[in-house]
């Protein structure tokens, strides 16, 4: 799961499910996706490796964010996932076969 959240006022703008297996890639087409949406704007995560290199190849200024907002962004993000995982219970994900 992918959270994209205002650092100003908290309000969170974009949520993603992407299954790929190489981070980088899904980094970068989530970056991407923000910013066809909302433009071109610094990038502040949490210290993932794969953030970096996804700024560098998108043009994009990089910083980390402090421990005390990535505190708050892990509460943000946990709360999410607790509200989501019931709604997985009842309406579970199912792949067709090929």
């Amino acid at each position: 799961m992918w959270v994209a959240i205002e650092p100003t006022t908290n309000q969170i703008l974009h949520i993603d499910m992407l299954f790929e297996r190489t981070m980088l890639i899904v980094a970068e087409r989530f970056i991407a996706s923000l910013i066809n949406t909302y433009g071109k704007h610094p990038i502040l995560t949490d210290g993932g490796t794969w953030y970096p290199q996804a700024c560098k190849f998108l043009k994009l200024k990089y910083h980390l964010h402090s421990f005390l907002e990535k505190s708050l962004i892990e509460r943000t993000i946990k709360y999410i996932k607790d509200r989501t995982e019931g709604f997985h219970d009842y309406f579970p994900f199912r792949r067709k076969k090929m």
